[in-house]
């Protein structure tokens, strides 16, 4: 099995992570001090391993504990926001999301005054600044950017969900049961059993009416009434009757939709491209192509896997035993009990020889045959032979493989740069 992972800690051997986005330095666990620093592509430690806990660089800046508190170095190893946090996050956009401990007034104990400690969230800017002071008791971290698009923030106050601005300012202090992020400038929100809009003022733009919800990933989002779903625009008028079993997010425009146990999709415009018509059907990427199945029973019993456009035409017919969506217009396909990759033609780039074979990462594929995992290059040579238990991708020149039941690190030709502790 390939481990996708990025961080994953051994507390018994020594392990290297390949895992800083900004950089070219990877985290070490120094096996004798058991504590972390970093090495570059040689090993080489370059920032001393005195950290009880490190995290990954962002904006030049990584997140370290010292001490049992939290603070941020440069990629010199200099201290750039000292240790002083309880809790200190991944910098995203030049903010940071940290939690502090403070001694607050215990508003519940009414016949004397006492203080509970409370650990409380806030944002800082990369000069350890805050530009919201810690007052909440949560506060959302998104995957890309701390602000939604509509420059607002998601928090945890006194068990209420809210919005903040980037001054920390309340946009409204609702009493919702559970608040979404906005997506064109509306949020989800439950009330009871029942889910609307707002917007960013907090004002009700769809009154809480529906079962179910989707957000608006598109000018248009998916409803449920009852035990279906349909589509409302943004004035939360329905553009297309609840019909559907299951729905999907909006991906290139366009959504995958289940009804009467087959699958087609809708448009961004509200529109239903074709009746559902394919047992298994994956969303259109950047190629404008969709891997969808038909006939068969289950995922091996007959089942055949082709690529569509838009207008569910078959572009590249269903022959394949298996197979994956594109990817940088490349996908995995089965034939005859071997994995290959084809392009966007449905042309061979590597022919079906494999056990399994993997997508392309820096200029390497992994590669499966009779249980041992390798790498080819793209004319489908061999360039690193298949002896390993499992394999990750390259990244920024390195892969983390197991061989011999041991963690190790290989360059791309396949030299073992870095060995387990014994």
């Amino acid at each position: 099995m390939r481990v996708k992972s990025i961080i994953i800690c051994f507390f018994i051997i020594m392990i290297v992570s390949v895992y800083g986005l900004d950089n070219e330095l990877n985290s070490k666990l120094d096996q004798n001090s058991t504590k972390w620093g970093f090495v570059n592509k040689k090993g080489e430690f370059v920032i001393e391993p005195k950290y009880e806990k490190i995290s990954d660089f962002h904006n030049d800046l990584a997140a370290v504990k010292y001490n049992g508190k939290w603070g941020y170095i440069d990629t010199k190893g200099n201290v750039a926001i000292p240790p002083s946090f309880k809790r200190a996050y991944n910098f995203k956009n030049g903010f940071a999301i940290v939690t502090v401990e403070k001694e607050i007034l215990n508003d519940r104990q009414y016949n004397s005054v006492t203080y509970i400690k409370k650990y409380l969230s806030g944002l800082i800017n990369t000069k350890g600044e805050f530009v919201i002071e810690p007052k909440f008791d949560y506060i959302f971290d998104p995957w890309k950017s701390i602000f939604d698009k509509d420059g607002l923030l998601k928090v945890v106050m006194e068990e209420e969900f809210a919005y903040v601005n980037s001054k920390g300012k309340f946009v409204k202090h609702p009493n919702f049961l559970k608040a979404y992020t906005f997506h064109h400038g509306l949020a989800i929100v439950r009330v009871g059993d029942k889910r609307g809009y707002i917007n960013k003022d907090g004002k009700y733009i769809i009154e809480p009416q529906f079962d179910g919800a989707r957000n608006f990933d598109a000018p248009i989002a998916a409803v449920k009434v009852d035990d279906k779903w349909g589509y409302i625009n943004l004035k939360g008028q329905m553009i297309i009757k609840p019909q559907f079993d299951k729905v999907f997010d909006f991906q290139n425009t366009y959504a995958v939709v289940k009804s009467k146990d087959k699958w087609g999709y809708v448009s961004s415009t509200g529109k239903i491209l074709f009746t559902p018509q394919f047992d298994i059907a994956g969303a259109f990427t950047d190629c404008g192509l969709a891997l969808v199945a038909k006939n068969g029973k289950d995922w091996t019993d007959g089942r055949k896997w082709g690529f569509i456009n838009i207008k569910g035409d078959f572009l590249i017919k269903p022959v394949f035993e298996n197979a994956h969506n594109f990817t940088n217009g490349i996908a995995m396909v089965k034939l005859n009990a071997k994995w290959g990759l084809i392009n966007t033609k449905g042309e061979f780039i590597i022919t079906p020889k494999f056990d399994y074979v993997y997508n392309f990462s820096e200029g390497l594929a992994g590669v499966e045959i009779a249980g041992k995992y390798g790498f080819i290059n793209k004319k489908g040579e061999i360039v690193i032979e298949p002896k390993f238990e499992y394999i990750n991708d390259f990244m920024r020149g390195i892969a983390k493989v197991k061989l011999n039941n041991k963690i190790v690190y290989i360059n791309q030709n396949g030299e073992i740069i870095s060995y387990p502790s014994k």
